[in-house]
This record gives structure tokens, sequence and C-alpha cells, in this order.
């Protein structure tokens, strides 16, 4: 007979109740303890109605202090990290600005800049990518000066002249770029353009056999910092082709181009418009058809310009475009 076991198990037993009524004990108090408050704050007042109740209280707390212990619930969650930021405002700081003309004064200024600790800096850059000018950062938030040469062009130290017409950037800089924010500088006495064209032969044209229809997509921008007018782009039909049609497919209803229809003397195709918005673009497609009997293997090669009349142009570098087809 097992009489050994019988205290043992009760002896166990005792102890999981003794737990079960401390824990019931600790968790009990808080709850007396709020309910008594709420009790005792409430004799002699009138229930306050909800509508009249304070949103933040009602709402912002786990618990309503008057029904038991009060925890911010925005303390739980996590908490937005402060992401830098750069602007640039007119030379008092105080007005937002981002286009200026030569000559005058630029302030930036950035935020949670991480101060000196930090070892950022504050770069100005011309439409080139040249630094202009770099200002170590040694406060939170810190602004920054930079006035804007008077000539359209500058000579650096190594003897490169640089445009001083065009988009700038000034730059939140530490062991990399941390933000930026960009501004336009323009002459006031001189209009001034950026006009560019791309032309690629799309995949189902690289490749056209004789008799057969192929195409070429153009691609015209003006990047600023002012409006273009008087533009053209001028396209030749390649040779052992015939011109079918040259169509507009984007830029639409804002860019509008009035294209010739057929060939002139020089078997030219010219696109035109009067005024080319600063940042405006337009996309056509160039479509031929190469001539019976040309061999397997021709080369058509495709050649276009853009060029406005009237406007100063800041970069001929980008102003013709080519592309080729066999």
């Amino acid at each position: 007979m097992r009489t050994g076991s019988a205290p043992k198990h009760r002896y166990q037993i005792a102890i999981r109740l003794g737990i079960f009524f401390v824990l019931a004990a600790i968790l009990a108090v808080p709850l007396y303890t709020s309910s008594t408050a709420a009790s005792h704050e409430g004799v002699g007042k009138t229930a306050t109605p909800v509508a009249a109740m304070d949103s933040s209280s009602a709402l912002s707390p786990v618990f309503n202090s008057r029904i038991g212990r009060t925890a911010n619930f925005s303390l739980m969650l996590p908490q937005a990290t402060p992401t830098p930021a750069i602007a640039t405002y007119d030379p008092t700081c105080v007005t937002p600005d981002s286009e200026f003309n030569l000559g005058q004064e630029v302030c930036a200024t950035a935020t949670t800049t991480g101060g000196s600790a930090a070892r950022r800096r504050i770069t100005w850059s011309d439409p080139d990518g040249n630094v202009r000018q770099t200002t170590p950062v040694t406060s939170d938030p810190q602004s920054d000066h930079f006035t804007i040469p008077v000539t359209p062009t500058s000579t650096l130290s190594n003897g490169q002249v640089v445009n001083n017409i065009g988009n700038w950037r000034v730059n939140l800089v530490g062991r990399t770029l941390v933000t930026f924010a960009a501004f336009v500088v323009k002459d006031p006495n001189n209009a001034t353009a950026d006009l560019s064209v791309t032309k690629i032969a799309p995949s189902n044209s690289q490749q056209v056999a004789a008799g057969s229809n192929g195409s070429f997509d153009i691609y015209v921008q003006n990047a600023g910092p002012d409006d273009a007018a008087t533009v053209s782009v001028i396209d030749h039909v390649p040779a052992n082709t015939m011109f079918v049609a040259m169509i507009q497919t984007s830029g639409a209803p804002q860019v509008v181009f009035s294209c010739t229809n057929t060939p002139d003397g020089n078997n030219n195709i010219t696109c035109s418009i009067d005024t080319f918005a600063a940042g405006a673009s337009a996309t056509f497609s160039f479509v031929y058809t190469v001539n019976a009997g040309t061999p397997a293997g021709t080369v058509i090669t495709n050649a276009v310009s853009i060029a406005s009349a009237t406007t100063n142009e800041l970069n001929n570098g980008d102003n013709s475009a080519t592309a080729s087809a066999s």
C-alpha cells in the first residue's frame, strides 16, 4: 500500500493553489485601486457626456484614466526617423524659390543635418555637374548662400569653360549624396534652351526586307531653362527607301508639331512648332518602305536634327542623332 505518496500529492496541490492565489492578488490590486478611485471620483459629480470628452484623452490611452491605468499608445509604436532635407529660398532664406537670374543670390537651408558630428557638407553644382562651392555642416538646421555668376559662362581654374545658365543643384553630402534640391538659372536678356533629339530602330524594325515597311522612333525634348521658339525637327529620308508617314505618338495635346506630308527638294521631312515649352517632350514614328530590289543586308541609316531659329542653344552636342536598320 502506497501511503507515502498521498501527502506528497497534497503538498503539490497546495503549492499550486498558493501560486494561483498570489497571481490573482497581484492582478486584482490595480483593478481594485482604479475602480475605487473611479467610484470616489464619481461621488457628487455628474457623468460627463461622451461628446464632451477630450478626443485625445478618449482615444490616445490604452485605458481611459477613469477606468484604469493609462498608457499612451503612440509611445508603444515605432517612431519615424526624421529625414534630412534641403530646399532653396530667396536671399532672406524665408521665401521658397527655385528660379533665379544670373547675378542673384540663392539661399539653401538644410534640416536634420546631423550637425558637425555627421561630417556632412553643402555643395553647389552647376549644369555641367561641377562643384562651385562647398560649405561644411556645423549646425542643425543650417543655411548656406551662393551668388550666381553674372555671365552666361565661367572659366574654371583648370581652364574649362562651363555654363552658368540651366539646371543647378544644391546637395547635402556625406560619404555619399544624402539629398538635393534643384533650381534653374536664366539669363533675363537672352532666352536659352537645351534642345535634344534621340533616334532608335525599334525591335520589330531592326531588319526590314525589300518591299516591307519599317520605322524609326524619334524622341525630342526641351530641358530649358526657357521655352524654345520656332523649333524644327528635320528628318532625312534614307537612301533605298520611300517615305510613308511621320506620326507624332506622344506630347499632345500640350505639344503639337505640324509635319510635312511629302519630302522637300533635299528629301527631308520637317515637323515644326511655334513654342516648345521648357520641360516639354514629344515622340514621333518615322515610317518608310524599303525599295523593291534592295539587296538583303543593305544598311538603312536615318538621320534627324532639332533646332530653334531664335532661341540660344545650351548644348549643340545632342541636337542630332542617327539610327540604322538592315
